[in-house]
């Protein structure tokens, strides 16, 4: 089977804008980014910078270590995160997970 992303959430907190945690580098931020595109997200992330806000949601990416963004959800730090379902595992941290994500060939996607 193909590489999995889940997609996990927290109760809503008091911000202006919901954090949404993406992996900062590697073949799941490729992904990622290509899917917030076709979600029509505008964000501009100047270099070295790990936050950005989209310019057209209520949305704030925060730029994280893929192993960082489980316990990030977990511990109520972000609202949103996307990252493998194998660090969501190893984490042991209490999210609910929304929708896990298979990546089974360059243009085929299944979401469970």
């Amino acid at each position: 089977m193909g590489d999995k992303a889940v997609c996990a959430i927290e109760p809503e907190q008091n911000r202006q804008n919901a954090l949404f945690a993406i992996p900062k580098k590697g073949r799941l931020y490729e992904r990622i980014v290509k899917l917030l595109a076709g979600a029509g997200l505008d964000y501009d992330r100047p270099n070295r910078l790990d936050v950005a806000h989209c310019s057209n949601l209520p949305i704030t990416l925060v730029f994280l270590p893929a192993s960082d963004i489980a316990s990030y959800v977990g511990e109520g730090n972000v609202d949103v995160g996307i990252t493998g379902i194998d660090v969501v595992n190893e984490s042991q941290v209490e999210v609910e997970i929304l929708m896990v994500w298979i990546h089974l060939t360059n243009d085929f996607y299944f979401t469970l």
